[in-house]
């Protein structure tokens, strides 16, 4: 079990943010569905699981914030984008242009490049 007093290794920080935006990304899925529903706020289960997600994601980036390096960590938030079209054409049956796949690409080789060129 990992410990808070100790801190965390670089990959279990990496790990943790990566997590973190699977999370923010199910927020803005859930998000869109509520954009949706037809009724009142307060009533909109969809909007209110994807603002807790949201709340989530952000308190486990203070966690991330925390024990890992600003300039390893903000990066990997960049995945969020990748996880949000991958989701997007499982959920919501969209698609994924070329030019997309190639920014998804982009960010890829960016936040590899950004982990590689970072401290130990």
């Amino acid at each position: 079990m990992l410990s808070l007093k100790r801190g965390f290794t670089k990959k279990q920080v990496i790990w943790l943010v990566l997590f973190t935006t699977i999370i923010l990304s199910f927020g803005q899925i859930f998000l869109k569905y509520a954009s949706n529903f037809q009724g009142t706020i307060y009533l909109n289960y969809f909007a209110l699981i994807g603002i807790f997600l949201f709340g989530l994601s952000g308190l486990l980036m203070l966690v991330c914030l925390k024990f890992g390096e600003l300039s390893l960590v903000y990066p990997f938030l960049a995945t969020s984008y990748v996880w949000v079209a991958l989701f997007s054409m499982f959920f919501f049956k969209e698609t994924v242009s070329a030019v997309a796949w190639l920014g998804i690409l982009a960010i890829l080789m960016g936040i590899t490049l950004v982990g590689i060129g970072g401290k130990n």
